[in-house]
């Protein structure tokens, strides 16, 4: 079941609702990345995509930093390109039976580092693609 408006009043797909307090109206509602369903006018539905690998909207589990280096700092929140130099993100695989991290540079644009900040040692975490 969608979630639907009357009025003032929204219900959301599990039977809960939630009443507005403003009142107005919208003459249309345009779609972007990940909402899709054209511009609505009148009615119609919405519908919220899963983003694919590396696109904007997108989380990976990442590495942050050089692993080659120690001189790192980075910031929990903070925005970094993706490549391999220092405070850049990428993604990793874990050789286990030496436990070391190799790098791997296929992510390209700006990502949102939600790990821990710190350095200046390189670390893992999630990352989501921001532009």
């Amino acid at each position: 079941m969608p979630i639907t408006v009357s009025g003032t009043t929204i219900t959301f797909n599990n039977g809960t609702t939630q009443t507005t307090a403003a009142t107005g109206s919208v003459s249309s509602i345009a779609t972007g990345n990940g909402l899709s369903g054209g511009t609505i006018t009148t009615t119609g539905t919405l519908t919220i995509a899963c983003p694919g690998f590396n696109t904007v909207g997108s989380y990976c589990a990442a590495i942050i930093g050089d692993i080659n280096q120690n001189s790192n700092s980075y910031s929990s929140g903070g925005s970094y390109s993706a490549g391999s130099g220092l405070n850049q993100v990428g993604t990793y695989a874990q050789n286990w039976n030496d436990n070391s991290l190799s790098r791997s540079y296929n992510l390209s644009g700006t990502w949102r580092w939600m790990g821990a900040g710190g350095g200046p040692n390189p670390s893992v975490g999630v990352a989501c693609r921001v532009s």
